[in-house]
């Protein structure tokens, strides 16, 4: 079997963009425990946005610190990204 949530990252460092991929290929929601630190990537400070990105487009742009740590659940059978610049 494999995992319920696959995920993925990608990122342009010369332009301090990091993208976080996330598709839940099961047919029930999964809610699970995201922590993720973006200064490994080089992107650091106060002025870091995240934007969601769906099938549906794309998110409102919020404010997010270099350490991600949320609670997220992800719907049966869909795929996004999250944006961090």
């Amino acid at each position: 079997t494999t995992e319920a949530v696959l995920t993925g990252a990608w990122s342009l460092p010369g332009e301090k963009r990091l993208v976080l991929i996330f598709a839940n290929v099961s047919d029930q929601p999964v809610t699970a425990q995201l922590d993720y630190d973006t200064r490994s990537y080089g992107l650091v400070g106060p002025d870091l946005s995240l934007r969601r990105i769906a099938p549906d487009g794309p998110g409102d742009v919020s404010p997010t610190p270099p350490v991600i740590a949320r609670e997220v659940t992800f719907p049966p059978r869909t795929v996004w990204a999250w944006e961090v610049q």
